[in-house]
């Protein structure tokens, strides 16, 4: 049985109240290569920087070697045994491998009287341990990014790490660069235990004998290699991608929301569609016809005869502008495209509903912001940024919920959804979806576009298909 390294019992961190840690426990034990994988923020790096003292956690404690230890800091981890290698190289460019590499161990060497025949013949050692062949007296400034990693693994090494973190470094290499830094981890693992992150999960799994799969915070899942599950760690991270169980025509008793009656446009020819309170309807053509409709429906598209009614309230073909559009309807087409990068999060939240949050009381207006954040980190289970940051600074899926969920904040009727199922992963798959249930709740009415149709028969009540200029409904009912 092998020996216990490290031990973390019940380790939590939080971002305004939201757990980037929640209640983490597991083990690392000698010469074992641990795998910490997921998709965005899940949680797993957060985890790596908080061991290599980087970050901190609020609360728990972590046991090295069956002694309790506080990691404050980089050099509070190094002092412990805890080493950490990133993308972004930690070396001296300007002096020499060999003093790189015994630039924490001299003491243990020698003292610290510079022996250079000393370093070098350190640096040998180890290189010929992990199979590099790299000259000691070259300067780091020489290297390319793959032997700057190598560099710092040798000198972890050298130092008599007892566990070496290894985060993301491999992003930029070739295939070559790869194999050799994969075969001096797999060397490395004979001296000591081995914590890597990769965004590839093939690369983690070709590495790890144990993963841990992390998931809004928490440990979603434990793999060894050898075991048959190990093949479906993606799927554990994504989930399954969400589908009614039934979909089901809307009651005709429901309220209506928008009525769409005989419609005439350059491109449209006798339209006629409705949607109730609660209601999700599609608009489907092969050949992308469906812009029409979104043209027409945000004021793009000069109605030459027939009325649209929204909220009960008539809409002639002469005052059908984008604001008279706009005080009803929200749209998210290009999620990039319908957010303020360099605004913080909490302003594009609020920056569709400003009649709301323009208060002349600033208290009034604070809470009401603070209420905006609170309820877009309680439904999307986010946190990943203060609220106070640029969005440019989130992740893709946090910045698809911020352009969907601010149309809720400013009291939308109705959501227009163009396209947003194409080039997404299950993640943001599943986020759609949780923000399509959130806006029915509401009696909201959800307006989806999608190029694959089905991708709209997992959500929607009915499907309106485009056929040359004229609409066929094209009902779905989801068993």
């Amino acid at each position: 049985m092998k020996n216990e390294v490290l031990r973390c019992e019940n380790l939590q961190k939080n971002d305004r109240q939201n757990p980037v840690l929640d209640n983490i426990g597991f083990s690392l034990y000698e010469k074992e290569t641990l795998g910490l994988i997921g998709f965005g923020d899940a949680g797993h790096s957060v985890l790596a920087k908080a061991l290599a003292g980087i970050s901190k956690i609020d609360s728990g404690e972590i046991f090295l070697k069956g002694e309790s230890i506080r990691i404050n800091s980089m050099l509070a981890a190094n002092n412990a045994g805890i080493f950490y290698i990133g993308q972004r190289t930690n070396l001296f460019m300007d002096v020499t491998i060999a003093e790189n590499i015994c630039i924490r161990p001299l003491a243990r060497y020698g003292g610290w009287r510079v022996n250079y025949k000393l370093m070098a013949s350190i640096t040998k050692d180890i290189f010929e341990k992990i199979g590099v062949r790299l000259s000691p007296n070259a300067k780091a400034g020489e290297l390319t990014l793959a032997q700057c990693h190598i560099v710092e693994l040798a000198r972890a090494l050298a130092s008599k790490a007892a566990i070496i973190i290894i985060e993301d470094t491999a992003a930029n290499y070739n295939d070559g660069e790869f194999l050799v830094f994969s075969r001096c981890l797999k060397i490395a693992k004979m001296e000591t235990s081995l914590i890597l992150i990769d965004p590839s999960i093939n690369k983690v799994q070709k590495l790890a004998d144990r993963v841990l799969a992390f998931k809004s915070g928490k440990i979603a899942g434990v793999f060894f290699k050898g075991d048959p599950g190990f093949a479906f760690i993606e799927k554990v991270l994504t989930g399954n991608r969400f589908r009614n169980e039934r979909i089901s025509r809307i009651d005709e008793e429901v309220p209506l929301l928008l009525v769409a009656a005989h419609i005439d446009t350059k491109e449209l020819h006798d339209v006629s569609f409705t949607i109730r309170q609660g209601e999700v309807i599609g608009f489907w053509n092969a050949e992308n016809k469906h812009t029409w409709i979104i043209d027409l429906l945000l004021g793009k598209s000069r109605v030459l005869c027939g009325s649209i009614s929204i909220c009960g309230k008539d809409i002639d073909s002469v005052s059908l502008t984008k604001p008279s559009i706009d005080s009803a309807i929200g749209y998210t087409g290009d999620f990039q495209k319908c957010i303020f990068p360099n605004l913080s999060l909490r302003d594009n939240l609020t920056i569709a509903a400003l009649q709301y949050y323009e208060n002349p009381l600033k208290i009034i207006k604070a809470n009401m912001e603070r209420f905006a954040v609170s309820y877009f980190f309680e439904k999307t289970k986010s946190g990943v940024i203060p609220a106070g940051k640029e969005l440019c600074l989130a992740n893709n899926t946090t910045q698809l919920a911020v352009s969907l969920y601010k149309w809720i904040l400013s009291k939308k009727k109705i959501i227009i959804m163009d396209d947003l199922f194409s080039g997404i992963d299950n993640t943001m798959y599943n986020h759609i979806f949780d923000f399509i249930v959130e806006a029915k709740k509401r009696g909201m009415g959800v307006i989806c576009t999608a190029n694959n149709p089905d991708d709209l028969k997992g959500v929607c009540n009915k499907i309106y298909v485009i056929d040359a200029k004229t609409l066929k409904e094209d009902f779905v009912d989801s068993t």
